[in-house]
Parts: structure tokens; C-alpha cells; sequence
């Protein structure tokens, strides 16, 4: 079993819509710039800030996007990994089970729990890298 959780492929509707959201609002205040009159003191400002609001939208759109996506995938690997272990110790409690299938099964377990403390290991230590630098 890998130690690593399982990668999405990037789903390109959703990042259009994030996208689409920004260039939509870019639009309506660009809309509303041209409707202001030409003496009217915002009108500069809002063509100035349209742009700038469209940006900021559509990239807080794909921030939040890209944070919900990483937490399903991790909610989604923390899921089948505790099936797996409870399949494995489900096999273990089963008197059914043969002694030396409960031997290989225990130690299958017992390396999948070392895996997933190395991963947490080397996330911490990822994480205090970005910190230290």
C-alpha cells in the first residue's frame, strides 16, 4: 500500500466555473462603469477596479476550490485505509483463520501502520520546511 494518498485528476468544468465567477463579476462592474454617467467621480474607479475584482474572485474561487478537493481526496484515503485495517483485524479476531495466515495478516497490518506513520512523519517535516524557509 502506498503512503501516499491517492491523486485526483483536475476536474476542468470546476475550475471554470471558479474562473467564470471572477470574469463574471469583471463584467457587471465594467457593465456598471459604462452605465455611470461621464461626470460621475467612481466611474474611473470602477473601470480601474473591475480587473482587479475579477482576478481576486476567480483566484479565491480556485484557492477554496483546490483546499475542498485536497480535504475529500485525504477524507477519501483516511476512509479506505481504515477499511482496510479493520478487514485485516476483522481476518486477525476470526477463529476461523488459519494460525499462519493470522501471522501474515497481523504483520501486514503492523506494516501498514508503520507506513502511515512515515507519511505523517514526512508531512510534519514538509511542513517545517515551508516554515523554516
Amino acid at each position: 500500500m502506498s503512503d501516499n494518498p491517492p491523486e485526483r485528476t483536475n476536474n476542468a468544468g470546476a475550475n471554470a466555473v471558479a474562473a467564470g465567477s471572477g470574469l463574471t463579476l469583471g463584467s457587471l462592474l465594467a457593465l456598471l462603469a459604462n452605465n455611470l454617467g461621464n461626470d460621475n467621480p467612481w466611474k474611473s474607479w470602477v473601470v480601474i477596479l473591475a480587473p482587479a475584482a475579477a482576478i481576486a474572485l476567480s483566484n479565491g474561487g480556485l484557492a477554496i476550490k483546490h483546499r475542498l478537493d485536497r480535504s475529500a481526496v485525504e477524507r477519501e484515503y483516511a476512509s479506505r485505509l481504515e477499511r482496510a485495517k479493520k478487514t485485516l483485524q476483522d481476518l486477525i479476531d476470526d477463529p476461523r483463520t488459519p494460525i499462519e495466515l493470522k501471522t501474515q495478516y497481523q504483520a501486514e497490518l503492523d506494516e501498514m501502520n508503520m507506513l502511515v506513520v512515515r507519511a505523517e512523519g514526512e508531512r510534519l517535516r514538509a511542513i517545517i520546511r515551508r516554515r523554516e524557509s
